[in-house]
């Protein structure tokens, strides 16, 4: 018996997109592997098949509470755009919230959030980097109207820039090839760490780099030429 296949609403796209250009109903089902049945499916519920937002869902599933998912729904997407921080406890108690403002008679539980999340294609993952800290369009107008009158007083020889980053000599790799049936157990990462300043004008003549350390004299420098300048934060 061969597998049924569901097709993503891109590809019930795609078939609508061909059924314009084509008549032969026949071979679009031979493209899409699928019966002539689900094709005039397909052309029957076009209206309803181009208004569906997420291209890669296959089915358009609905929860039974459609007034909380909707009002849940347009919150995170107002907290989101704030680069706002949503955690699934924080969820969930905005969800049971808004049931009770609702008059819901359900009070939502973890089992119904992660549903939610799968209807709106929603998932949780780790945040990195510093850039949520930036303010584009403030930036923007600095470098476009302020900067420009700043700098043109100086030569590029005398305009720097400079970015520090930090050294965790100590810390081992988080990963490790391992046997077939070892059961790794992880560790405390070491945060011992050294912060290295590097220092360049526009022109490229003037180039520098220096080390930062948290003690004055440690004791593995003595005896010993350094290849930077070392400084302490004490």
């Amino acid at each position: 018996m061969s597998r049924r296949v569901v097709l993503t609403a891109k590809q019930k796209i795609a078939v609508l997109n061909d059924l314009k250009t084509s008549k032969d109903r026949k071979t679009i089902a031979a493209k899409y592997k699928v019966s002539l049945s689900t094709i005039s499916r397909i052309q029957i519920q076009e209206n309803k098949i181009r208004a569906i937002t997420n291209p890669n869902r296959k089915r358009d599933r609905k929860g039974a509470h459609v007034n909380l998912d909707r009002t849940l729904l347009s919150w995170f997407n107002q907290i989101r755009s704030q680069n706002g921080i949503v955690t699934g406890p924080v969820l969930l108690s905005k969800a049971q919230e808004f049931a009770l403002k609702l008059n819901e008679s359900y009070v939502p539980d973890r089992s119904w959030l992660q549903r939610w999340c799968g209807r709106n294609a929603l998932n949780f993952s780790k945040i990195y980097g510093e850039a949520g800290e930036n303010n584009a369009t403030s930036a923007e107008v600095f470098t476009t109207n302020r900067l420009p009158h700043i700098i043109e007083k100086f030569s590029p020889d005398c305009i720097f820039n400079a970015d520090e980053t930090g050294l965790y000599y100590k810390a081992l790799p988080n990963g490790s090839y391992k046997g077939k049936y070892e059961n790794p157990k992880g560790f405390k990462t070491q945060k011992q760490r050294l912060t290295f300043l590097f220092l360049c004008n526009a022109t490229g003549t003037y180039k520098r780099a220096y080390c930062i350390g948290k003690s004055a004299k440690p004791r593995s420098f003595k005896g010993k030429q350094l290849p930077l300048p070392y400084y302490n934060n004490r």
